[in-house]
């Protein structure tokens, strides 16, 4: 109940926004009472968002909300990357699996199943990004980040002058005195 100007007591019915508000409570009351713990085991058995949320009863956004608030993103992360490893022997129980490899046809010859095959391997490489997405310090593709830098030979000057004390050695028996390239750098520079 809500009194209006006229202080005058009149019912209001609630605003969408005052039932948006109640709902997100109720959804995260069953969240709750289903608990971080079951809901992380089942991500981490590889059950989809989508059928988590269906058997919570609340809507996929609404999970995704809850599961990244602050008392429970470190156990999401962590079932995210039993995910992953649960997807790692998924590919290796995938790949030692030969029993549709081969059949045999009509004339009872051993034959290639090229079909069976070819969707093994998208089993595979299916599991092989997804787990490179969920947990991709683990499984993600190794960048190269070497680098190669020339030093110009200023620069080295400088790392000589600095490494050999007052004097660089500048070829055919000739020197420049520290203090010299000190008056120079100081003449250009300020």
């Amino acid at each position: 109940m809500e009194t209006n100007q006229n202080c005058k007591s009149v019912a209001v019915d609630p605003t969408p926004a005052q039932e948006q508000g109640n709902k997100k409570g109720e959804a995260k009351a069953l969240l709750d009472a289903l608990g971080i713990d079951a809901v992380c085991g089942q991500i981490a058995d590889c059950v989809p968002l989508r059928i988590i949320a269906e058997s919570a009863g609340v809507s996929v956004g609404t999970l995704c909300g809850w599961l990244a608030s602050s008392e429970h993103a470190e156990q999401y992360v962590c079932a995210r990357e039993a995910q992953a490893d649960h997807f790692a022997a998924d590919i290796l129980a995938i790949a030692d699996d030969c029993s549709n490899d081969f059949y045999t046809d009509d004339d009872g010859k051993l034959r290639t199943d090229h079909d069976a095959i070819a969707r093994s391997r998208l089993r595979v490489e299916a599991r092989k990004w997804l787990a490179s997405k969920m947990y991709p310090r683990k499984y993600g593709d190794k960048l190269d980040v070497s680098a190669t830098h020339t030093v110009s030979p200023l620069a080295e000057a400088f790392r000589l002058i600095t490494a050999n004390g007052s004097a660089l050695p500048i070829g055919a028996g000739r020197t420049i005195e520290h203090d010299k390239v000190d008056a120079t750098i100081n003449n250009k520079c300020g």
